[in-house]
């Protein structure tokens, strides 16, 4: 994996400093900046310490593109859409996995880190306009102006102008279809995502992967008070979460868990007057990930621990609503 294989210079810092003659305190380089080689003066040690951290975030897209290149390869379906930079940004775009009747998965290639086609077009309107005004030739006060002027002009592009009015209200009920939408946490570091269930999806770190780092549960489930209404949507180890256990809830932390199994191992808190404290002997269970009501909590103080007002009752709530009958899954 990325800076963990043997044939990562894990020692780079001492070969930099060998070559480096030790009589030298400056160091001359050349360095783009924003299309521009500008040649700048650097003490030794800053530019060791600069040229091993720019290193190591070369070697880390290095390592995913290779990665993704090999996927590339292989023949598939594709279902293809516009704006894989976007897809990278948003995590409403992976809610197309469930629209679709054939199973889909979403793949990511490290090379469009940057820009999509759109940034593009925006970029030669922008400079089309921006060069008139800097020669006189025209003043933009307002959005139809700017419009106006990249209507008439001869750059092969086509324009349209839709009123702020118009874009609200689509805007609204843009929103009103995302907000069953849960958040991925840890969608930067993923290049492939593949629909693991009803409303589900596995994250893996690099296309090809035969496991997930991670699993994220009910993205398509709305939320309540803060939390999902249904199960917690990432299962983490060694985190506290509130678990709905014989007949009751209660507060514990995850102690085992595996992805491919519906079952993970909590060690329960113990509630007192004072707060949340181990029992003298340790009460380890197994239980469903669907009871998992929600998390990770965050606890204050150190024996006893405390949680906040806001989240009991949340807490509460979604326990009574689970009690009733509305199912987690």
């Amino acid at each position: 994996m990325k800076l963990n294989c043997r044939k990562c210079p894990s020692q780079i810092r001492k070969f930099i400093e060998e070559e480096l003659d030790l009589d030298v305190e400056q160091v001359s380089i050349n360095q783009w900046n924003k299309g521009k080689l500008e040649e700048n003066t650097l003490e030794a040690k800053y530019f060791i310490n600069e040229l091993i951290s720019q290193l190591t975030t070369l070697f880390k897209h290095i390592y995913n593109m290779s990665s993704q290149a090999k996927e590339l390869r292989k023949q598939k379906d594709g279902l293809l859409r516009d704006g894989a930079s976007a897809h990278f940004k948003n995590r409403y775009n992976i809610s197309l996995l469930f629209s679709n009747a054939i199973f889909c998965e979403w793949n990511f290639t490290a090379s469009y880190h940057g820009k999509g086609p759109h940034d593009g077009i925006g970029a030669v309107l922008k400079r089309h306009v921006w060069k008139k005004v800097l020669k006189g030739q025209t003043i933009i006060k307002s959005a139809i102006e700017f419009f106006k002027e990249v209507d008439a002009a001869d750059i092969n592009i086509k324009c349209l102008f839709v009123e702020e009015k118009e874009i609200l209200l689509e805007l609204a009920a843009i929103e009103k279809g995302f907000e069953p939408i849960n958040e991925l946490k840890g969608i930067q570091s993923c290049h492939c995502i593949k629909k693991a269930g009803s409303s589900s999806v596995d994250m893996f770190l690099n296309t090809g992967d035969d496991f997930p780092f991670k699993t994220k549960v009910n993205i398509l489930e709305s939320k309540v008070n803060g939390f999902s209404k249904i199960s917690v949507t990432v299962i983490e180890l060694e985190k506290y979460f509130s678990v709905y256990y014989d007949d009751n809830w209660y507060i514990g932390r995850v102690a085992e868990y595996d992805a491919n199994s519906e079952m993970c191992k909590i060690k329960f808190l113990q509630e007192t007057d004072l707060g949340f404290k181990w029992p003298s002997v340790d009460d380890v269970q197994m239980v469903q990930k669907k009871f998992l009501l929600a998390g990770p909590i965050e606890l204050s103080g150190n024996l006893p621990f405390y949680i906040k007002y806001e989240t009991r009752r949340d807490i509460i709530a979604l326990y009574k609503k689970f009690k009733k009958g509305l199912h987690l899954y």
